[in-house]
This record gives C-alpha cells, sequence and structure tokens, in this order.
C-alpha cells in the first residue's frame, strides 16, 4: 500500500511540476483531504509550493500529509482529468492530451486556448481572423496567431476603472473593412460622478481615436453600469445600461440608466424608436449585460437578478426585448407578475448564475456566467436549459463565429496577477 501511495504520490508530482509550461490553472481550492493522514517528509511540501506556482491554493490539514488513491481520484474528477493505469495516476501525458484536445467527459467539450495573459477581458468582436478584445482595465486588445497587442487609444475623455466600470462593451462596424470604424462603451468622470458613454472610434495605424460621442450622461457607479452593445439585424446600434445601483432610474423613462438603448450609427434616434425623441428601447432592467438576436431578429437580453435588494437574492434572468416593454425591476422579479410588465423567458430561481455575454447558434441561446461560472445553454423550441462548459472559473463573454464559440473568462488570477484566456470551443 505504502508502495502505491508512493506511485501516486511521485506521479502527481511530475504531472504538476511541468504545468506551467503548457497552461496556468484556474486559481481554486482543492479537498482539505487531498494530502492527509500524517505522512512525514519534503515531498508533500514541493507538491504544494508546486501547486501554488502554477495557481492551486492546496489546503493541508496538520503539518505533514499523506496523498491517499481516494484524493487522486476525487480531484482527477473534479477537474476532468484523464487517467492512465488501473489505479489512475495523473500524467504529463494526459494533462498534455488535455490541453491539447480538452475533456473527453461529453459533458466538457473540446477546448482550446487561443491566448493567455489577458486584463480581465469584457468584450469580444471578430474580422477575418483578428480578435478585437476590450479589457476593463482600460486596454483596446488585438490577437492574432495568439499573440496579444494592446493598443494605444486618443480618447476625449479618459477612461475611469472604477469597481464594475471600465473600458467595457465593443463591436466593430458593419463596414469596418473599409472604414475601420468601431463602437466603445466605458465609463468616465465628470464634475465628481460617474458615468458611462458611447463612442465611435477609428482605427488608425496602430492606435484608436475617438471619431464621435454618440451618447454620454448615462448613469454609472461602482456596480450596474450594464456594458454591452452591438449593431443589430436593422443596422442600428444597441446598448445595455445598468441602474448604477440606483433601482429606481430603472422605472424612470427619463433617465438613460436601466435601459437597453437603441440608436443610429451616428448617434441620431431613430424614428421608430418606441418613445418619441429618446433613445430607450426598453426598460426596467437591473443590469442587463448580454444581447443577441436569432434567425428571425429577435432580440434576446441577459440581466443580473438582485444581490440584497428588498431581500431578494438571485433569479438572474434572460429575456426575450420587444419594444417599449417594461421588463419590472425593481418591482418584480423572476417569475412574478404585474399588469404592464415582462416575466423573464428563463429565471435562475435561487441560483446564481451572473450572466454576462449573451450568444445565438443553432435554435438555443448561450450565456457566460460569471458567478456561476458556466456557459449554460437554453433551448428555444423545448424551453430546456442545460451546462454545456464549466471548470474554468468566471466566464465573461461568448461569441460565434461560423460553428465555433469563442470565450472569455474573468478575474483569473496567476500569483496574484491578472492572466485570462480566450478559449475556443468545438462541439456546442
Amino acid at each position: 500500500m505504502i508502495k502505491t501511495l508512493n506511485m501516486i504520490f511521485l506521479s502527481l508530482f511530475l504531472f504538476f511540476l511541468p504545468l506551467h509550461a503548457y497552461a496556468q490553472p484556474l486559481k481554486r481550492d482543492l479537498p482539505n483531504d487531498i494530502l492527509r493522514n500524517g505522512s512525514r517528509g519534503e515531498g508533500v511540501k514541493i507538491l504544494q509550493q508546486a501547486l501554488n506556482d502554477i495557481g492551486y491554493s492546496l489546503k493541508v490539514d496538520g503539518i505533514y500529509g499523506n496523498l491517499t488513491e481516494s484524493a487522486v481520484k476525487d480531484f482527477q474528477k473534479q477537474n476532468h482529468l484523464t487517467i492512465d493505469g488501473i489505479y489512475g495516476p495523473m500524467t504529463k501525458r494526459a494533462l498534455e492530451k488535455k490541453l491539447a484536445e480538452g475533456g473527453t467527459d461529453p459533458n466538457h467539450p473540446s477546448y482550446q486556448i487561443v491566448a493567455k495573459g489577458l486584463n480581465i477581458p469584457w468584450s469580444l468582436d471578430i474580422y477575418k481572423g483578428t480578435f478585437y478584445v476590450t479589457e476593463r482595465s482600460g486596454n483596446l486588445v488585438t490577437i492574432k496567431d495568439g499573440k496579444v497587442v494592446r493598443h494605444p487609444m486618443r480618447l476625449s475623455k479618459p477612461i475611469k476603472v472604477y469597481g464594475e466600470g471600465g473600458l467595457l462593451g465593443f463591436v466593430l462596424d458593419p463596414n469596418f473593412g473599409t472604414n475601420q470604424t468601431a463602437y466603445l462603451y466605458h465609463t468616465y468622470e465628470a464634475q465628481g460622478k460617474i458615468y458611462n458613454r458611447v463612442i465611435s472610434v477609428k482605427l488608425s495605424g496602430s492606435s484608436w481615436i475617438e471619431q464621435k460621442e454618440l451618447v454620454a450622461g448615462i448613469p454609472g457607479g461602482r456596480t450596474h453600469n450594464g456594458g454591452r452593445i452591438a449593431i443589430g439585424p436593422d443596422k442600428k446600434l444597441y446598448v445595455t445600461t445598468g441602474e448604477a445601483g440606483v433601482p429606481a432610474l430603472a422605472q424612470d423613462v427619463k433617465s438613460l440608466a436601466g435601459k437597453i438603448l437603441r440608436m443610429n450609427l451616428d448617434g441620431t434616434i431613430p424614428i421608430d424608436n418606441p418613445f418619441p425623441d429618446s433613445y430607450i428601447y426598453s426598460y426596467g432592467h437591473r443590469n442587463p449585460q448580454g444581447l443577441t438576436w436569432d434567425q428571425g431578429g429577435q432580440l434576446y437580453s441577459s440581466e443580473h437578478g438582485p444581490s440584497g435588494e428588498n431581500g431578494w437574492r438571485a433569479h438572474d434572468e434572460i429575456n426575450k426585448i420587444l419594444p417599449g416593454k417594461n421588463y419590472g425591476w425593481p418591482l418584480i422579479i423572476g417569475n412574478q407578475k404585474k399588469d404592464g410588465m415582462e416575466s423573464p423567458l428563463f429565471q435562475s430561481g435561487n441560483s446564481t448564475w451572473a450572466p454576462s455575454g449573451l450568444a445565438y447558434y443553432n435554435g438555443a441561446l448561450y450565456v457566460a456566467g460569471l458567478k456561476g461560472a458556466q456557459i449554460r445553454k437554453f433551448n428555444l423550441s423545448n424551453k430546456q436549459e442545460t451546462v454545456v462548459l464549466s471548470g474554468l472559473g468566471r466566464l465573461r463573454n461568448i461569441t460565434f463565429d461560423g460553428n465555433t464559440a469563442y470565450v472569455l473568462t474573468n478575474n483569473r488570477l496567476l500569483k496574484g496577477k491578472s492572466d485570462d484566456w480566450m478559449i475556443n470551443i468545438h462541439g456546442l
């Protein structure tokens, strides 16, 4: 038995020691009993340090510890790692296979790391194999062939990185190939107050230069800044705004907070908007962070539910958005009903998804979850909900390019520094 345990320990050590050369796993806590029962030796300390160096937090009971066969198997199961041999020691070869091909578990589809070293990425768009990513810290990044490049920006108002605010939404103009234009949503400060705004920018050489301020003065704050922008099938620009921590603003149709806005690409108000001379397309939103359309042109949005307001928690939402409609916050949540207000298409009940980026593909909605740390699939035909990806920590955004999904991780740390990934996923 001792010989078997030593072999398992050695396999684990050899497995983890070279891990940083291939990838840096998400920081997570391992079970308290993975090391236990008082086996004396420096090897345990070496293993613990090796794990800490690559981003794991390994909890140990007591000064000494002993690896057990059951602890190894539990660890494998939790991290979806393939195994070699009867007793399942994890090997370097098994890790390389996982990183190259993804897990073989059908509930965890194959994925590959496209880029690493991102700093809290928020939004993503794609043009001819180049990925354009915003980092909340204030950078606009391009990724080509796995190389991450941060580009200078010349804006009339500095980006204010504050709480959940910063550089958030981004979308390329439909004619980007010829006009090099894109649209940004970012937080800024004026007269000591926090706001958000939407601007157009143009890529000139390697720099992004502000062209026009489309709308400003959107209430902002430490939380609930919304921030997703997307261009619809009608070639209009749609913008999600949060209620900035002031719930009553969501019901105030004179405020741009807690809304989904719709505008022309030059920042003017479309004549067919539901409220005259207003950007407001729908209202009664708490903190919507996802926008997408199905093949028929129907708009959907993902929205964060309450975190203590009125004694309510959870009840995150996926909403079918109709022009001029009231989505209820802060008067109703979840499946509650009230005259003149819309209830969600899907909602999380007493669980928390913290949904952010939203995408449509092949008859289903896919949402990236932050606290939920999952990609969830919502089938629009049968209304079934399934988890299609987990185990990668907080996920901010999902974007499809053909039949490949690209996902941004969020707030992933390596040795105390941001090290988020962009991955691609096949088989969704």
